[in-house]
């Protein structure tokens, strides 16, 4: 009979066990709010799930399986498919650790596949030599997808810095969609835009004021709002409406009459709207009316991120 300890460290060691506990650790990961206790340890966690296992092998004197081993995963329908659910969840769950930065597509893939295609030609050579993957190079090769996401998601997840804190108004919304110009192949694109006000040049909460008919007609409204200036003070108009008056007859015998007045629910401010892009998640929950806060951080290692609420 084998060592008990051996056979223990030799079932949590599988590629197997490790494999479907990251699948499932990473689909929970997905639905958790990025900055969440939940969201940082699940992180540490799935990320020292290699480690442990390259211990356990050291320990039981036994060599990790890895995607470019002879046996792994070829033979193996059941390794096939849960080696495919676990690439599938990587592909969605980076995109969400990487979510909170402003870093562009291009970027954000570039950082996220460079590592795995340089550890993939680096064990490449050494298998091309004649050599075996010993521990500590399929190791390397584990590591070379979760090293980048992994300090991604401590830099926010463990930043504990006080935020600078950006307050808006949401005027309007807009959603474009362009056809491609460049590259005709890739189909239509759509953008997504929110008209912001900043909040911190703005001089008192919004109201309603009285304007004269000619004043209301040089109003030029766009996505929910419009700048004017009356009387040397600059607003910024977010509503306009049209009230009817009861206006009473001085001449006995003579009804009471009706005139039209008109008001704007208006910002007094400096500044201006501001059209920003977002992301379709965040353009989905917000609407004209609502306030936009902006945490600013400037992250654990160093890297700015923001969390938007």
């Amino acid at each position: 009979m084998k060592n008990p300890k051996q056979t223990i460290g030799t079932v949590f060691s599988q590629t197997i066990f490790s494999v479907i506990t990251r699948l499932l650790l990473g689909v929970w990961l997905f639905f958790t709010d990025p900055v969440s206790v939940t969201f940082r340890y699940l992180l540490v966690i799935i990320f020292c799930i290699p480690l442990l296992r390259y211990v356990l092998h050291k320990a039981t004197g036994t060599t990790m399986e890895n995607a470019l081993s002879g046996s792994f995963p070829k033979g193996n329908v059941a390794r096939v498919i849960l080696c495919g659910a676990m690439f599938i969840v990587y592909i969605f769950a980076m995109p969400y650790i990487f979510s909170v930065y402003t870093s562009s597509f291009p970027a954000f893939l570039l950082a996220l596949v460079l590592p795995v295609v340089v550890a993939f030609l680096l064990i490449s050579e050494i298998i091309k030599g004649g050599n075996t993957i010993n521990n500590e190079q399929s190791l390397m090769l584990t590591m070379a997808f979760y090293i980048l996401p992994f300090l991604a998601g401590i830099n926010f997840a463990f930043d504990f810095s006080r935020p600078e804190v950006k307050q808006y108004y949401v005027t309007g919304r807009e959603e474009y969609t362009a056809s491609g110009t460049s590259a005709p192949d890739e189909g239509p694109s759509t953008f997504y835009y929110l008209y912001l006000l900043p909040m911190d040049s703005v001089k008192g909460p919004l109201h309603w004021i009285e304007v004269s008919d000619s004043q209301n007609k040089n109003i030029l409204m766009f996505n929910g709002s419009g700048a004017a200036t009356i009387n040397c003070i600059r607003y910024i108009v977010v509503n306009t409406e049209r009230r009817l008056n009861s206006v009473r007859s001085v001449t006995p015998g003579v009804p009471n009459s009706v005139a039209a007045s008109y008001h704007w629910q208006v910002f007094r401010t400096n500044d201006k709207v501001v059209r920003t892009g977002i992301k379709y998640g965040l353009y989905q929950r917000y609407v004209p009316g609502d306030y936009l806060y902006i945490d600013e951080y400037r992250g654990l290692l160093g890297f700015p991120w923001r969390n938007y609420r």
